[in-house]
């Protein structure tokens, strides 16, 4: 019998990850929580069923290039780990719709970013970020947009191009009044 959703929890003292995770390649949705793990294995590119993934594991820092090949993956979810940047190939996954990538510490955003013209969700909010990439005006289809809690000063060009956005949140930034004007003018936000 397969097993489509798995809840992964992870003992507190444990540090490998386990493989035998990997032979269930029918599953559809992975939550993986650990204090101990330090790193996902590339493996993770086996469950290539996968539509939900979660990573909730507070010391890793960086994660596979072959997490961009999971390509039927809606909804990913890497939060609360210590991460600072994100893997840089070219993702596979085109049908993410829903991206959060709260509370780690990225200091800067790849610019495959902008080519995910499905996704309608992104959670950047607890991150180290100071800039957004030139090209993030290309997510089209996005509609929720929290940039919380970051170091952003500044919008980069083409973010008016966000049309799709019925809601956007950029508390705990330092954004001059220059730009809070701007955000008011193009989305009506009043800071």
């Amino acid at each position: 019998m397969s097993t489509k959703a798995l809840r992964l929890k992870i003992r507190k003292n444990q540090v490998t990850f386990p493989v035998e995770i990997f032979r269930q390649t029918e599953l559809s949705n992975l939550e993986i929580i650990s204090e101990g793990i330090e790193e996902i294995p590339s493996a993770i590119s086996e469950l290539s069923q996968l539509k939900v993934l979660t990573i909730n594991c507070k010391n890793i820092t960086q994660l596979p290039d072959s997490l961009l090949t999971l390509q039927n993956l809606e909804i990913l979810k890497i939060k609360n780990c210590s991460i600072t940047e994100l893997p840089s190939g070219s993702p596979q996954f085109k049908k993410l719709k829903n991206l959060q990538l709260n509370s780690n510490k990225l200091c800067s955003l790849p610019t495959w970013l902008g080519s995910l013209a499905e996704l309608e969700v992104l959670d950047l909010s607890g991150n180290k970020l100071e800039e957004l990439p030139k090209n993030f005006g290309e997510l089209r289809s996005l509609k929720r947009l929290n940039l919380d809690r970051n170091g952003l000063v500044r919008l980069p060009p083409g973010f008016e191009k966000l049309a799709a956005l019925n809601h956007l949140s950029l508390d705990g930034n330092s954004l001059d009044d220059e730009q809070k004007q701007w955000l008011f003018d193009h989305f009506k936000i009043w800071f």
